[in-house]
């Protein structure tokens, strides 16, 4: 017998065995209890083991700020607070590190100028704020990346589910993974918050639910209002789609003016000098920091953005593996609702839209984008571990 012979004879036993053995909701329960079991292993180890990072002690300090509003108090009740909880190690890096942070640690005047900065995502701080009498600062700073990180995972689930999807579970958490769903359940950060809103707004707006996705939009901008992109994004592409575009418009609008609002009362120290605050060079105290603009200067944090995005950063890559899977499925005539289209184009353009317009290479700043572009080429693409006799003969 030959060896194409033997090759050939293999593969229909094991077609035959895989057709006898397959059942649709075993399959199904399978992929989700892998999906399942890892959105719970990261939850868990993100209560049992939480990391200690800088942005930590900022938004500890823009929660205390009200009630220590004194520089010195608000420093020392501040790093008693992350002292108490934080190893030695972590203490080390957090006040030694580098310039930056050994200043913040000795100066109350440098911490407290810096809040500015965080104080303006204020749902995300109200909410720490809000948990402390229950379980305190430390524990409610944490919790506010690891609780929605747990709802984050379990609705993908649900919105796979509802597309039927389900067997892509494993694959797309893994994708999540990758673009920095276990950094942001396991530090202080408000992007994990900021994806519990933004990824029901974005299956609002895929099931045809525009004023719903209108108003999560909206809240969305409260927690981070650089948020507002994305809603810019959808805008744009719903004239391509069918999609409504009063109340997309209406959550632009309604967004730009609560981030104007939220600046203002916050004030915030403006676009460009947080720019170059992020981009170029860290400053101790930000309290009259007021560079004037350089186009050399913006130049170079473009520069920087995109040489870190490319050297240390997962999400250009994820990028461009969605991209260019959506053109090879396109290629084979594989196209999805007009609405879910609308989500998988409003993300890749609003991720564009991120980085140009401050081009932070953290993965954690793409996530939603990242996170709804995988889920819509999921429910698009509908990939299935069905064998493809039973498709065809169901089909039949």
């Amino acid at each position: 017998m030959s060896v194409t012979s033997q090759s050939s004879g293999f593969r229909e036993t094991l077609m035959i065995g895989v057709q006898k053995l397959y059942r649709r909701k075993v399959v199904d329960g399978i992929c989700l209890t892998l999906a399942a079991g890892l959105i719970l292993l990261i939850a868990a180890f993100s209560i049992l083991k939480p990391a200690y990072n800088w942005d930590m002690i900022a938004y500890v300090a823009a929660a205390l700020e009200p009630e220590y509003p004194n520089p010195t108090d608000l420093h020392q009740q501040t790093w008693a607070v992350i002292e108490a909880g934080a190893s030695e190690g972590d203490m080390r890096r957090l006040t030694d590190a580098n310039p930056y942070n050994k200043a913040n640690y000795e100066s109350p005047e440098a911490l407290q100028s810096q809040l500015v900065m965080f104080a303006v995502k204020p749902l995300y701080v109200w909410s720490i704020r809000a948990l402390e009498p229950i379980i305190g600062i430390a524990k409610a700073a944490m919790a506010m990346s690891w609780a929605p990180g747990i709802f984050v995972g379990f609705f993908t689930l649900f919105w796979l589910w509802r597309a039927d999807a389900l067997h892509a579970a494993p694959l797309v958490l893994s994708m999540f993974i990758i673009g920095d769903y276990f950094h942001m359940a396991r530090n202080v950060v408000p992007d994990m918050m900021h994806a519990a809103i933004a990824l029901p707004a974005l299956y609002a707006l895929a099931r045809g639910k525009s004023w719903t996705a209108a108003v999560l939009l909206i809240v969305a901008v409260g927690i981070r209002p650089d948020s507002i992109i994305l809603t810019f994004a959808l805008l744009l592409v719903a004239p391509f789609f069918g999609l409504r575009i009063i109340p997309i418009l209406a959550a632009f609008i309604g967004g730009l003016i609560a981030a104007k609002i939220i600046a203002n009362y916050y004030d915030h120290i403006g676009w460009w000098s947080h720019f170059v605050f992020s981009t170029v060079e860290l400053q101790a105290n930000v309290d009259k920091f007021d560079p004037a603009f350089s186009l050399n200067t913006m130049i170079t944090g473009y520069v920087r953005g995109v040489s870190v995005a490319l050297q240390h950063s997962e999400w250009p890559w994820l990028f461009a593996i969605l991209i260019f899977t959506r053109l090879f499925a396109l290629a084979k005539g594989i196209v999805g609702e007009a609405k879910i289209e609308a989500v998988f184009a409003g993300c890749a353009l609003g991720l564009l839209g991120k980085f140009a317009s401050f081009p932070l290479p953290d993965d954690r700043f793409y996530f939603i984008f990242i996170a709804g572009m995988t889920i819509a080429l999921a429910a698009i693409i509908k990939p299935s571990l069905e064998p493809q006799s039973l498709r065809s003969s169901a089909a039949a």
